[in-house]
């Protein structure tokens, strides 16, 4: 146990900085109050030192204790189990630089969070549908982390659209009929409303869900107020985008065949996908438009993992998708056109995506400012 006295403006400071949170890293746990036992103003940290204030003490040192005992770069707020943790359970995995680390981190968060102007506020919504049999839930806690520093969230919870239970399968034509109408409803109660109320001004979006769906969600969001939208991240698993991660080229491939046929969006952003696999589901009388990837990163379904966290990367792909769109417009065979979308698994099967989330709603806000 600490014996040194800590100075009141000292552990001010200390609660200050930490946020009244515990400063272990992947805790951060709120200290002040207890909601259940109903003591809403009691305070449940600990001030630990990192280098303890006696030479025998966890970390201490004859030289270094006694002058860093009352240095607020020395001090951590923990909660309980952590205090135990770095002192006595685990005393030997938590040498002093991992303490000034997790300090370091959790006190730059705070300060980025807390110094964020009003304007960044930004409304969540979370949209998660089944792929296949998995349920694709969106972890909220995960959401609120990857918004800083560009974002912060507006309220304390999220725009929910969940379309999850449907007793069709996705390769039957009638889910995706059932689906896109539900979305459309929900938004239209959820987000649009709030939208023209003037309630929202900013969204983040954060969606895992078929192709089909992400599409139809980029079309109904179109422009009509910023948004931002995140890519899920497998290694390490957050939604933040990545930094310090190349930015990569995208090819636009056009049609210049004869009119008055249907016409195909071939999105080859993750892999390969062959013309002769599209004709094969749909004719050959078909106009194929193409925006892929640069050679180099349509080797493996892994790639995206690595490249889409970047965003350089979707920056660059929105810019050519507006362009594509723009090109496919003004093309002689887009005002008759019927446009139908194929993923890996054929014309409705879309378990194996091809292309990342993101990339799907920004196609379908793009199309969306082409509304005739």
């Amino acid at each position: 146990m600490a014996k040194t006295q800590i100075p009141n403006k000292i552990q001010v400071a200390l609660w200050a900085r930490a946020g009244g949170r515990c400063e272990y890293r992947g805790c951060n746990e709120d200290l002040i109050g207890d909601l259940i036992a109903g003591r809403e103003d009691g305070k449940f940290g600990f001030i630990a030192h990192i280098v303890a204030d006696s030479a025998d003490g966890p970390r201490g040192d004859p030289l270094r204790s006694p002058a860093l005992s009352k240095n607020l770069n020395n001090l951590m707020l923990l909660c309980a189990k952590h205090h135990k943790g770095v002192d006595v359970d685990y005393l030997a995995d938590h040498p002093e630089s991992v303490l000034l680390e997790m300090k370091a981190e959790h006190e730059d968060r705070i300060a980025i969070v807390t110094g964020m102007a009003e304007e960044r506020a930004a409304h969540v919504l979370r949209f998660a549908a089944d792929i296949g049999q998995r349920d694709a839930l969106v972890s909220i806690r995960s959401i609120f982390m990857a918004m800083p520093p560009d974002r912060h969230p507006a309220e304390g919870r999220t725009i929910d659209i969940e379309l999850v239970g449907c007793d069709y399968a996705d390769h039957e034509e009638t889910y995706w009929t059932i689906q896109q109408d539900n979305l459309r409803r929900v938004f239209a109660r959820k987000v649009k409303e709030r939208i023209e109320q003037k309630e929202i001004r900013q969204l983040s979006v954060f969606a895992l869900a078929p192709q089909p769906l992400l599409i139809e969600l980029g079309h109904l969001l179109g422009d009509i107020v910023p948004v931002t939208v995140h890519q899920r991240y497998r290694e390490p698993p957050t939604w933040r985008w990545q930094p310090n991660q190349p930015a990569i080229a995208f090819q636009i491939g056009e049609y210049s065949g004869p009119a008055d046929v249907s016409v195909a969006l071939k999105l080859a952003l993750s892999a390969t996908v062959t013309d002769d696999r599209l004709r094969a589901v749909l004719g050959e009388d078909v106009a194929i438009w193409s925006l892929t990837a640069e050679a180099r990163t349509t080797i493996s379904c892994a790639v995206p993992r690595i490249w889409w966290s970047s965003s350089a990367t979707f920056g660059a792909y929105s810019t050519r998708s507006r362009l594509f769109m723009e090109r496919m417009r003004s093309s002689t065979s887009f005002p008759h056109c019927r446009t139908q979308l194929l993923s890996r698994s054929g014309v409705f099967g879309c378990r194996k995506p091809i292309c990342p989330c993101t990339s799907m709603i920004r196609i379908g806000r793009s199309a969306a400012s082409f509304r005739p």
